[in-house]
């Protein structure tokens, strides 16, 4: 009974910890830095997807999403992309992003 316990309350624990963690499981993560923005994305079908800015500390003023990365076009920001960006007061969307 005690060890079943044990069990329980570890695989709660694992699965509170993985619920709150901002995981990336895609294989095919990459980096790039624009005007002292440092980006990490994924590609999806040739277009850039998953963006997200890596140095938000940094980050003060103004941020210009790029339109392409390596000649591939912007689609989709990924979650939390601006987490923490205190600093930053606004945001230029490229056309190529839809915008909901």
């Amino acid at each position: 009974m005690k060890k079943t316990k044990e069990i329980v309350v570890f695989l709660l624990t694992l699965a509170m910890i993985l619920s709150i963690a901002n995981f990336s499981f895609a294989a095919d993560t990459q980096t790039y830095t624009e005007n002292g923005v440092k980006w990490a994305y994924e590609l999806e079908e040739a277009c850039v997807v998953n963006l997200i800015c890596k140095n938000v500390s940094e980050i003060s003023g103004k941020v210009e999403i790029p339109a392409t990365i390596n000649g591939k076009k912007v689609t989709k920001l990924g979650n939390r992309a601006f987490k923490e960006c205190y600093g930053l007061t606004e945001i230029t969307f490229p056309s190529t992003m839809q915008i909901c």
